[in-house]
């Protein structure tokens, strides 16, 4: 899909937004033609008349035409702004599904600062493309043209003057846009380095202080500084040159243009002043859309970068597994980078009444396995079946009801501890059931009255804990497939006690599920039914 296809997709998306845009920028148009034709009709009435009512009657309703024209321009900004949000929103929106339904090993692949920054950046970039750049490319287009017939009805040498000026000042200002943006861009890269510099001492501190490197690194950013510099002053010599000559190219070609109206234009001063009126808009009119083309060619790759994760979206599975009797791992392999293979060949059958104690060192494939289970990654090769089902085919809604995932590293929402459970557990609850569930945890109303902040950062450890607790007790009968994955940690002795209870429950009625249990402290001893580990370069039952 190239940049202009692109822009026309989500514009037909948002037609109806379009249309006010439409209908405010034909009044803006006829205001911009209608303004200098009241300036000269106002000095062909002074002439004829000189009086000072004419003059007062004149100049307010001139100011009353300024008033309107501010006034539909204030209602065109917003509603472009409207047309952008409506834009920005569903292209959003598409990049969130395409992320939340793709492969997950392509979404890591991409780096999630990168995807962020798409998300965030390159979709900001593109709603100022469309909203405002196509915008002014269509409106200043119009005006160009409507103005230099206008300029060719004055006088045709004053007409063909102003299409030559116009067309080659927005030539030369294309022509040094690039040079003055690859001046720009090796200075910032310049600053980038000083300001790396100055966070790594910062951050360098408590060892530059008790290793005595103060020199080092104020000689460090001295080097860096003169780097800057340097790099500044050889861009002066392009970002002020080139800008000045774009810049004085226009006043020379304004003082050429004047010359010829009043040495050729046959008629009086309002002929004259609205020759001006005439040449000072197109010329503003062409530099502002030599600048919008300018915008929209910068910002290619971020047309890139949000068509590729685009991309990413695969055919939407409709596949759906309800109660589930067995697990099946059938010669499964996977790895990250396609060169190592974390886990291989792997062939495994766990069945309704289980519940394994999935053990392992650091790096023995744990959270891959886990991953694999709950549907985050897919296999490289084989099949896991749930079933008769393979897991792939599976949407993400019935994966979500098939297994219920509670962990330590899980990240929770930033809001308060009650809405969270809530959200969390798609409101089949009930807050009162919730704040019931909390309560039975220890939990006090200042606990329950919490917001979340920083995904859960802002919470101790012990806190994180019960959330997930009452997480996994209000939603785990209705999971036929539970993973339960370090939650213990961090837990006071009164909650603690509570949690050895619920495993009690949850063993008294295993015949319901298939749990996976992962920990580091806890053996699993009158819990767990069976091991599954890591041992060397193979898993064991």
């Amino acid at each position: 899909m190239n940049r202009n296809k692109f822009i026309l997709k989500y514009v037909k998306l948002i037609w109806k937004k379009c249309i006010p845009c439409l209908i405010l920028a034909v009044f803006i148009v006829g205001l911009q033609i209608v303004m200098p034709l009241a300036v000269r009709r106002f000095l062909y009435g002074i002439e004829e008349n000189s009086t000072i009512k004419l003059l007062v009657v004149s100049l307010v309703l001139y100011a009353l035409l300024l008033g309107i024209y501010n006034f539909v321009d204030v209602l065109w900004m917003k509603s472009l702004d409207r047309m952008g949000g409506a834009i920005l929103s569903k292209m959003r929106e598409e990049l969130m599904r395409s992320i939340y339904y793709a492969p997950y090993k392509k979404v890591l692949a991409a780096s999630t600062e990168k995807i962020k920054n798409i998300i965030y950046m390159d979709t900001i970039n593109i709603f100022g493309c469309i909203s405002v750049h196509t915008v002014n490319i269509i409106i200043n287009f119009i005006i160009i043209c409507i103005f230099d017939v206008i300029a060719f009805n004055i006088n045709v040498l004053f007409g063909a003057g102003l299409l030559i000026v116009a067309a080659a000042g927005f030539a030369l200002a294309m022509l040094t846009r690039r040079r003055i943006a690859a001046a720009s861009r090796s200075v910032n890269v310049k600053m980038k380095a000083d300001n790396k510099n100055v966070s790594e001492y910062v951050d360098s501190l408590e060892m530059a202080r008790s290793n005595k490197l103060i020199d080092y690194f104020v000689g460090k950013e001295n080097d860096a500084i003169d780097d800057f510099i340097g790099t500044s002053i050889k861009a002066d010599n392009t970002l002020v040159s080139l800008k000045n000559l774009v810049s004085q190219f226009h006043q020379w070609a304004s003082m050429l243009l004047i010359a010829l109206t009043t040495m050729y234009v046959q008629g009086d001063a309002g002929d004259i002043v609205f020759a001006m009126l005439v040449l000072d808009i197109v010329l503003d009119a062409s530099r502002t859309l030599e600048n919008s083309i300018y915008q929209i060619i910068r910002n290619e790759p971020s047309f890139e970068h949000v068509e590729d994760i685009l991309k990413l979206m695969p055919e939407k599975k409709s596949g759906v597994v309800n109660d589930v009797e067995k697990v099946s791992f059938n010669d499964v392999t996977f790895s990250y980078d396609d060169k190592k293979n974390v886990i291989e060949g792997l062939n495994a059958e766990f069945g309704k009444g289980e519940i394994i104690h999935v053990k392992g060192g650091n790096g023995a494939g744990k959270s891959t396995f886990i991953k694999l289970l709950n549907g985050l990654l897919e296999p490289d090769s084989g099949c896991i079946t749930f079933d008769n089902s393979d897991w792939k085919d599976i949407s993400p809604e019935s994966k979500c009801r098939t297994v219920l995932y509670v962990g330590q590293d899980e990240t929770l929402l930033n809001e308060n501890t009650v809405e969270y459970l809530d959200i969390i557990t798609s409101s089949m609850y009930g807050k009162d059931r919730i704040q019931e569930v909390m309560s039975g945890l220890g939990m006090s109303g200042a606990d329950m009255e919490r917001t979340i902040e920083e995904l859960g950062m802002s919470l101790s450890g012990g806190q994180r804990r019960k959330l997930l607790l009452a997480k996994l007790m209000l939603m785990y009968d209705k999971a036929p497939i539970i993973i339960i994955d370090e939650i213990e940690n961090d837990l006071d002795k009164n909650t603690r006690q509570l949690w050895r209870q619920f495993t009690q429950k949850l063993y008294v009625e295993r015949e319901k599920h298939i749990i996976f249990y992962i920990s580091h402290d806890y053996d699993g001893e009158g819990f767990c039914t069976g091991t599954f580990t890591k041992d060397t370069d193979s898993w064991k039952s």
